[in-house]
């Protein structure tokens, strides 16, 4: 996931927004891997991952958490292109683990969304993009 460093939001340090630099271009994409157990059941997780297009003379990208409880004060600060969180996980039956993906995904979706803004140098920020549900699918979606 590249280099990131974890800074806390503050009156005294606000950079300055430069309106109209905002990160565009998602992609999203889910891995689910798997492993047999002795038991009969298998471990399985899937991974998100959100992709978007290089904002021109970013020098890194700002993730922020939203959650049903509010936004957090912390950002998270990437120099790639891309996030990638882990969305569902268990251990199931393999009847049943398409269910149990789902199911999750879908709590995942109404519970944690990530916003982003490109990070520029001297201290100024761009304008947040629009909030992404964890485990969105926006392929298939008009963004």
């Amino acid at each position: 996931m590249g280099l990131s460093y974890f800074r806390r939001l503050s009156a005294s340090s606000s950079p300055t927004i430069v309106k109209g630099v905002v990160v565009t271009g998602f992609t999203t994409s889910v891995k689910t891997t798997s492993e047999p157990l002795g038991s009969g059941l298998t471990n399985w997780r899937a991974d998100w991952s959100i992709c978007w297009d290089p904002t021109p003379n970013a020098i890194g990208y700002d993730l922020q958490v939203l959650t049903a409880e509010g936004i957090s004060p912390r950002l998270r600060r990437i120099t790639t292109t891309c996030l990638e969180v882990e969305v569902a996980a268990g251990e199931h039956s393999l009847d049943r683990i398409e269910r149990e993906l789902g199911i999750q995904m879908s709590l995942q979706r109404s519970q944690l969304s990530y916003r982003i803004r490109a990070a520029l140098p001297n201290d100024q920020v761009g304008e947040w993009s629009r909030d992404v549900g964890a485990g969105e699918d926006l392929n298939s979606a008009p963004r």
